[in-house]
This record gives C-alpha cells, structure tokens and sequence, in this order.
C-alpha cells in the first residue's frame, strides 16, 4: 500500500538513532493493524525518560494514512486524520531508542532489544530504507506483543511464542534521523571485515589457463 521502493535494513542496524538535524528529525503514522490502542514514542535515558511522539485512536480496525483506501476497502478500514509529520524534539546527534507504548498491554517495547525497564528481550520491529529520496528515509514496523522465544524449523520458517510477529502493528516513516550501530556491532562488522581481508590475503592466485 505505500508504493515506495524498499530495501530491508539488518536488524543489529536499527536500534538506535539520532536526528541529522538539529530537532529536526520527523516521524508519521502510516498504518496500523492491530486492536491495542498503541502510542510511538522515543526515550533518550529509558522507560522514565519515555516522550511520545504520535498517538492512535483505539478499535480493532485498520488505520490508514490514504484516504482513498476506506472507499476501497469497506468500513473495516479508517483513516488517522490528519497526523502530519512530527518532529523529535533533540539535537542532532543525541542518541535515542524508538518506543512502542502498548497501551492495552501495559507494556512499553524498545527498539533496542534487552532495554533495561522494557518487556522486550527479543527485537520487536523491522526497518526498510525508501530508496531514491533525497533525504535519510525509512519505513518501520512493530510488533506489539512481547515476543518470548523464536525458534527456525528446519524449513526455515520462524516461530514466535507470545506474539504471531506479523510485524504490522504500527506502521510510520521516519526521516532526516539515521541509526548509529552500537559498539558491539561495530566490533563485529571490524572482525567480519579483517577475516575477509585475511581471507582475501590467503587466497591463492588465479593461475593463466592456455
């Protein structure tokens, strides 16, 4: 429903971010398929620290951002209004965790999985990068029921205790904020990176077929 070009963002690289500019980064709602009332928010400290940026009405039907879609699809599905972009109140650079307040749940849910003080151990939403703006662009999406375990069959399908991680439970774009990859996962891309230049060294040269 969104007719953007997208590329999946790794999920070690979506946990935490910052605006580019200063309290200029932006944030809406686009969709959302789920019956908890749910509000998205930010902390830059943790669950005390918790600010929200974009709320949402509670029923158990689909909220879109396309007011064309309700005459397409019925009553089962209603428009936010008009949400707009919203503006994360910090300057540029300062750190922060996105939030999913579930409401209904009681239960706040962070971008950075294992967050201190959240429900969630397990990462809870998915990113994609909008290709061809002219500005840092993305696409996310939330589960809002805490994920307990996953485990992979041997057909590689995954499985989720607790929630059904359909991963469409609220749906915004985000703009003019980047993630900043923590330190650990810049370890680990500095390790990948000198293993293949050793691999690369190890190599043995092509011989001359002829």
């Amino acid at each position: 429903d969104l007719n953007l070009p997208l590329v999946r963002v790794d999920d070690a690289f979506d946990r935490i971010w910052a605006n580019l500019v200063d309290k200029g980064g932006q944030v809406r709602a686009r969709a959302r398929y789920a019956g908890d009332n749910s509000e998205l928010g930010y902390t830059t400290t943790g669950v005390a620290g918790y600010q929200k940026l974009l709320g949402v009405v509670a029923n158990r039907r689909v909220l879109v951002d396309d007011a064309s879609l309700p005459a397409v699809y019925g009553t089962d599905v209603q428009t936010f209004g008009k949400t707009g972009w919203v503006s994360v109140p910090e300057p540029a650079g300062v750190p922060f965790r996105l939030v999913l307040n579930d409401l209904t749940q009681k239960t706040f849910l962070s971008s950075l999985p294992g967050d201190p003080g959240f429900a969630n151990s397990f990462d809870q939403m998915v990113t994609w990068q909008v290709q061809g703006s002219k500005d840092l662009h993305y696409v996310i999406a939330w589960e809002d029921r805490v994920i307990k375990s996953v485990t992979v069959d041997d057909k590689g399908g995954i499985k989720c205790d607790g929630a059904n991680c359909d991963f469409n439970d609220y749906v915004f774009e985000l703009k003019l904020i980047k993630p900043i990859p923590e330190p650990s996962t810049w370890a680990l891309m500095g390790l990948g990176l000198v293993g293949a230049a050793f691999a690369v060294r190890r190599t043995p040269s092509a011989k001359r077929v002829g």
